[in-house]
């Protein structure tokens, strides 16, 4: 590989890396909704089992924590959805590329290349800053389940 290249080449595997982490937060927010939908459920279906009961009484100190746990999972499973927010993304116009290409071909290689690697790096530069986003709200559905997981805790030692 030349010098001239090594420079393109390197945004070119950036990008390809910034791709596969948009991938993991994605995949990380729909465990994330997983989790979240599973617990709520479980959480549903066990209070009708529960309160089903004759003579059952939910203790008035169970009702806040429980209420928050269900509130905190429901947050992170819509935080979670929110990993797979489209964002927008710095793309290539072709008709303006086409109407650009006759004025670059004279230009040679060298040019190419240097048109290539900033207009990646343009497009590096949104899909970082979109990914950032999705990071930011998986970790906030990440806080926010270990407060329900808490909550949730604090309810059952409540009822024992």
């Amino acid at each position: 590989m030349s010098d001239e290249g090594a420079f393109p080449d390197f945004v070119k595997d950036l990008l390809a890396v910034e791709d596969k982490r948009r991938d993991s937060l994605e995949a990380r927010g729909s465990s994330m909704i997983t989790v979240s939908a599973s617990l709520v459920t479980l959480l549903v279906a066990l209070g009708a089992f529960v309160t089903d009961r004759r003579g059952f009484k939910l203790p008035d100190a169970a009702r806040p924590p429980l209420s928050v746990a269900v509130v905190a999972f429901v947050v992170a499973a819509v935080l979670g959805i929110a990993t797979y927010i489209p964002q927008p993304a710095r793309m290539t116009d072709p008709v303006a590329l086409s109407g650009l290409l006759p004025k670059y071909w004279s230009k040679g290689d060298d040019f190419a290349q240097k048109k290539i690697a900033v207009t990646r790096l343009e497009q590096l530069a949104a899909l970082q800053k979109a990914n950032d986003w999705k990071a930011r709200a998986l970790l906030a559905a990440v806080a926010v389940q270990l407060v329900a997981v808490g909550a949730l805790a604090w309810a059952v030692l409540g009822l024992l």
